[in-house]
């Protein structure tokens, strides 16, 4: 279904029973010990994506996880379809849901280091009815920090291949030979720009640089994204707090579900506000 240099994605059937749709996930470069249960840990979480089960091989230097499948793709696709044309509620509520996934990672100290609309899951979606979106957050824990690989650069790979330079936080990008700087708040950043993704239909950030290497020296410039069209000045407040060049100024994933609820219920209020305007000039 899906090959990378590190991953492949298999579709698989259960064969003892009839059990949910479900995909095999090959990853490649990884230490195949106890470090990946934390996928099956986390499976209980509504936003996170389930996995029921792994298999390692210390001979390949790789693991196979079993998950679940998501018949709408990833939110990427989503968002690329004409026919999908989201609401602001509906934009509010997948970044709530991906959000409280993310929170849960921080809660168990694990950064998810590629946080991307090509990393969430789409299982339910809908226009113009949050109630009905459901998303779940995918392919945490696998960077180059991640206590999951052992040896992750290889004579075919290097540093800056390996890292989202598009979505990766400054203190990153400033020095791409150390793990130390991937954190919660470099999640933020990623989560920032993520925002930026979505509101902008799935468009490519810093779509007018092609390259990784041109994208890595504009932003060591100071290459900043612009404010996306559709993005309301409030969510455009939010998105610039989460991707400050300072990771201390940037808020953490609670702060911002707190600031995201509050904007969806500013949002409900104007509207309802709205509606009774139009219904006393009718009565008028």
């Amino acid at each position: 279904m899906f090959q990378s240099s590190s991953k492949t994605i298999y579709e698989a059937k259960w064969m003892l029973k009839h059990g949910p749709p479900i995909v095999l996930i090959k990853i490649d470069g990884a230490r195949a010990k106890c470090e990946a249960s934390f996928y099956v840990q986390l499976s209980c979480h509504p936003h996170i994506v389930r996995t029921y089960g792994l298999v390692d091989s210390d001979s390949s230097n790789s693991i196979i996880l079993v998950q679940e499948y998501a018949p709408k793709g990833d939110l990427r696709q989503l968002l690329r379809n004409n026919n999908f044309q989201p609401t602001f509620d509906v934009l509010l509520e997948i970044f709530w849901e991906i959000c409280d996934a993310m929170i849960c990672l921080a809660d168990n100290q694990i950064v998810h280091g590629d946080l991307a609309c090509r990393n969430v899951l789409v299982f339910r979606s809908s226009s113009n009815q949050p109630t009905e979106i459901l998303v779940k957050l995918t392919d945490f824990g696998l960077t180059r920090a991640s206590p999951l690989f052992s040896v992750f650069d290889s004579p075919t790979s290097s540093a800056m291949t390996m890292i989202p330079v598009r979505y990766a936080a400054p203190e990153i990008l400033c020095d791409t030979s150390s793990t130390s700087n991937y954190s919660e708040k470099s999640d933020v950043y990623s989560f920032g720009v993520l925002m930026w993704e979505a509101c902008s239909g799935g468009a490519i950030p810093y779509g007018d640089l092609k390259t990784s290497d041109n994208v890595y020296q504009e932003r060591l410039k100071g290459k900043l994204l612009e404010r996306p069209y559709m993005c309301s000045s409030e969510l455009w407040n939010i998105i610039e707090n989460c991707t400050q060049q300072e990771p201390n100024k940037r808020p953490n994933f609670k702060a911002i579900q707190e600031d995201l609820l509050r904007l969806r219920y500013q949002n409900k209020t104007d509207s309802f506000n709205r509606i009774s305007v139009v219904q006393v000039r009718d009565i008028m």
